[in-house]
């Protein structure tokens, strides 16, 4: 595997892998057209064995050989805020209320007056 080149093996390793979700996705669409079963079963196995050789071919190490390592950014630790407490404003204020139940009272009567007649 050293001697083939660095980009055939990244190329070879990604066009293998891309190949083997593609086969999978074209499965799905044929097998919704009423594809023969041995198409049904043959491709997502080809398409596992070539997934599993993709990964065999990309390469593990940069051009120069030295391994790839993804470096961990590190965290950023943010001072704490203390979020204010809110109170929360009433829905009606003790004159709104009252001035509603007036209303319902006089409609109340209105509504027993108009009963009566």
């Amino acid at each position: 595997m050293n001697k083939i080149p660095y980009k055939v093996r990244t190329g070879v390793g990604v066009g293998l892998i891309l190949w083997s979700v593609v086969a999978v996705i074209a499965t799905i669409v044929w097998g919704s057209y009423g594809a023969p079963i041995w198409a049904l079963i043959l491709i997502p196995i080809i398409a596992v064995i070539t997934f599993v050789i993709g990964v065999v071919f990309v390469p593990r190490t940069n051009a120069d050989g030295t391994p790839i390592v993804i470096e961990k950014k590190p965290k950023v630790k943010r001072p704490k805020i203390r979020k204010a407490k809110r109170y929360k404003k009433p829905f009606m204020t003790d004159e709104e209320w009252r001035e509603q139940e007036e209303e319902d009272d006089e409609m109340m009567f209105i509504e027993e007056v108009v009963e009566d007649d």
